[in-house]
């Protein structure tokens, strides 16, 4: 933080910080604002149907404690959560 501050300047640095927090800000995530940080229910489905077409994906997704099963039941939780909000 030092080296920013020196770098930067502060005013630089609170102004870079202040905007960043207004953009995870709770209010901003759940109104689905122009700054959102979530996935849309539509967009998890359509990331399912991309990588389930890809074979060296579905590959890796198969076996234990790799990065690709564990983005896969992500995705899955994800999409599980949608169609329960959505029967809601």
């Amino acid at each position: 933080m030092a080296g920013l501050r020196t770098g930067m300047g502060a005013d630089r640095i609170f102004a870079m910080l202040a905007k960043l927090g207004a953009g995870m800000a709770q209010d901003v995530m759940i109104t689905g604002g122009s700054n959102r940080f979530e996935v849309s229910g539509a967009e998890v489905k359509a990331g399912m149907y991309r990588l389930k077409s890809g074979t060296a994906f579905m590959d890796k997704a198969i076996k234990d404690g790799t990065p690709e099963r564990q983005r896969w039941y992500r995705l899955n939780r994800q999409a599980a959560e949608y169609q329960a909000w959505k029967a809601a």
